[in-house]
């Protein structure tokens, strides 16, 4: 009885300890006074107080003759519940990762000022988020605040990041408002990349200049990322190095929001894509995806995006749907009144490539879009579109018609663009339009190539009126050089005609 009393009062004392031990790491952990780790260690030391005391009393109770091997019991039995106490508290099982911190960003830019490019915005960007994955891709962004005459502020809203070491990746480029052909490194752009230091709140401020964005005094737990050993689970597009020659030239297009917007504000033509999915047949955990589209093999670099800046989150759930739009570029119809576009598509899990999908089809520049149906192997893609015409885009000016198609693509467009006429300082060329409704006739009609390559061949009646008149003065009854395939000159024109948009003709 003696004995049993005695351990019951060493086990309220070693009860007693522990819970001051328990506390003490509580405290601290409360109040942040010494490292994560001591609170660990002294929440562990109590618990293992408790076990030892508990163990003592038994063994005192069980081994009254060997006080010796009783100790033993007791010290290894607490020993061990220290290191697995310590252990847990140091995992997620009992302490769960972090939440993501959200954040805001603001940084400064200056204003574009080189060469004052009608095309290139002044101050407006788009912004494509890279890491974490993100839905933020080719998202406007206006500024929030001018800072004088050649800086302005932006701000970018609820991003997060998890844990120290998580980087945050991003990249601005100027806002593009109408097509010119040219590369893509003619677009102003800034690249953003830290990471985060620790688990305190998270203030990003930066300012931009020279293509790349640092940290200013006022920013918090984060730090610039060493971009050369930089290495993350998404496709890292700031390790490359985009010189002005390793890019193909191309077309620089308006983001299809901005050819919406354009439409709503002033009627400008313009036709919208839109390309979907329902069953990839990607494995799990696919996560990304980036494009490249090209039409009449020339590449597409839409807000001057290249394919490798394209970085989008996937969402196998809800379908693949990617929408982009195109204004009138340089098509002139050259195969038999198609135009022919390409998308090709890269599939990502965790920044490894799984595979690309080529996907093509061919459309005629201003006429309704027809849906078509493609398959890449398993998978089914379907691609359509729908055509908007602008208040200034509805009439066309024949001078060539014929059920020949041969004739009018291969002898009568060539004959004509080598003459290289002039209107006004821009050359004509002769663009070639398949037949409509029952009309079984293909035409040739003017278009005029402007100072960004484009080429027009719709116009308002006025001035559809204007080139017909100057085209009787200054084009009928001329002909041709001597053509080397036939030896002789022939007719430049049959007879000029202006016409309706979506008329029989």
């Amino acid at each position: 009885m003696a004995n049993e009393n005695g351990a019951n009062k060493n086990l309220y004392f070693f009860a007693g300890l522990a819970i001051l031990f328990i506390v003490l790491g509580g405290s601290n952990e409360y109040f942040n006074i010494m490292p994560q780790t001591v609170s660990f260690g002294l929440v562990s030391t109590g618990i293992a107080i408790i076990l030892f005391g508990i163990l003592e009393s038994a063994v005192n109770v069980k081994l009254k003759n060997s006080p010796i091997l009783g100790k033993s019991i007791s010290a290894s039995g607490a020993a061990g519940g220290f290191y697995l106490i310590f252990m847990l508290l140091k995992t997620d099982l009992i302490s769960p990762p972090p939440k993501p911190a959200l954040f805001d960003i603001a940084f400064s830019a200056p204003l574009y000022t080189g060469g004052g490019d009608q095309h290139i915005s002044l101050d407006t960007l788009r912004f494509t988020q890279a890491n974490p994955l993100s839905t933020y891709s080719d998202y406007p962004l206006s500024p929030t605040k001018f800072l004088g005459a050649l800086w302005v502020e932006y701000e970018v809203k609820e991003r997060q990041l998890s844990g120290a070491g998580d980087k945050y990746m991003g990249t601005f480029v100027r806002e593009i408002s109408n097509s010119f052909q040219g590369n893509p490194s003619e677009v102003p752009r800034f690249k953003m990349c830290f990471k985060r230091i620790n688990v305190d709140p998270i203030v990003a401020k930066l300012q931009c200049s020279d293509g790349s964005c640092n940290l200013t005094e006022d920013s918090r737990s984060i730090e610039i990322c060493d971009q050369l050993n930089a290495k993350i689970d998404t496709p890292w597009f700031f390790s490359k190095a985009h010189a002005a020659d390793s890019v193909k030239k191309g077309w620089v297009t308006p983001s299809i929001d901005t050819l919406e917007r354009q439409f709503k504000e002033s009627q400008q033509t313009y036709v919208a894509f839109s390309i979907s999915s329902e069953n990839l047949n990607l494995p799990e955990n696919a996560d990304s995806f980036q494009y490249q589209v090209s039409v009449n093999s020339i590449p597409i670099y839409i807000n001057g995006w290249m394919k490798d800046e394209t970085t989008r989150f996937l969402d196998k759930e809800g379908g693949f749907e990617l929408k982009f739009g195109l204004q009138n570029l340089d098509f002139a119809g050259a195969d038999f009144g198609n135009e022919w576009l390409k998308l090709e598509i890269t599939y990502f899990a965790r920044g490894e490539e799984l595979r690309t999908d080529v996907v093509e089809r061919s459309f005629i520049a201003l006429r309704e879009v027809d849906n078509v149906g493609i398959n890449v192997g398993a998978t089914h893609y379907n691609w359509g579109g729908k055509q908007y015409f602008g208040v200034n885009d509805r009439f066309e000016i024949f001078f060539w018609s014929s059920t020949d198609s041969d004739e009018l693509v291969n002898r009568r467009k060539r004959f004509f663009d080598e003459e290289n006429i002039e209107l006004n300082g821009n050359r004509l060329v002769a663009v070639i339009r398949p037949p409509l409704n029952e009309n079984e006739n293909f035409g040739l009609v003017l278009g005029i190539v402007d100072n960004y390559g484009r080429v027009d061949f719709t116009f308002s009646e006025n001035k559809a009126s204007e080139i017909e008149q100057w085209g009787s003065a200054n084009l009928t009854g001329r002909r041709t050089k001597v053509r080397p395939e036939t030896g002789y000159d022939h007719p430049l024109i049959n007879e000029l005609n202006v016409y309706e948009l979506g008329k029989k003709h």
